[in-house]
């Protein structure tokens, strides 16, 4: 599906999408590029980039790039960036954003700080490496 105002999956596998808002609904996307919304329930992704905002629930996406919000409920997702993530009964991989809310029930493995961290941390390694390889 290409270049459509509003693209509907239901119980369906697409390679790619690319529409205003996308509803995915038990089914299989590879790249979903979004104009407005996506809402996804019990289905899966590959990669989504989207203008707008971002719903999951009881699914999962490897990788979602976002200027709006992120929400995941019984979800999961590599890696979620978006002005705000908010994550309930979640597993996220890294989440970035202004502002991200993470549940009880929840678990990221790296918030804003930690991968900032983390980035600098594997940059010095990678630094080291470099200079003893180079001899």
């Amino acid at each position: 599906m290409t270049d459509q105002e509003n693209a509907t999956i239901y119980n369906g596998l697409v390679p790619y999408v690319s529409a205003g808002n996308v509803a995915i609904t038990q089914s299989g996307a590879g790249v979903v590029v979004a104009n407005g919304d996506v809402d996804i329930r019990q289905a899966g992704t590959n990669a989504l980039i989207v203008s707008g905002n971002v719903s999951i629930r009881q699914g999962g996406s490897q990788m979602m790039v976002t200027s709006g919000n992120v929400a995941i409920t019984q979800g999961g997702a590599g890696i979620a960036v978006g002005r705000a993530v908010q994550a309930t009964g979640s597993t996220i991989g890294i989440a970035v954003g202004r502002q991200v809310t993470i549940a009880e029930d929840s678990k990221v493995m790296f918030a804003p700080g930690g991968a900032a961290a983390f980035g600098a941390g594997l940059a010095v390694v990678l630094f080291v490496l470099g200079r003893i390889f180079r001899r």
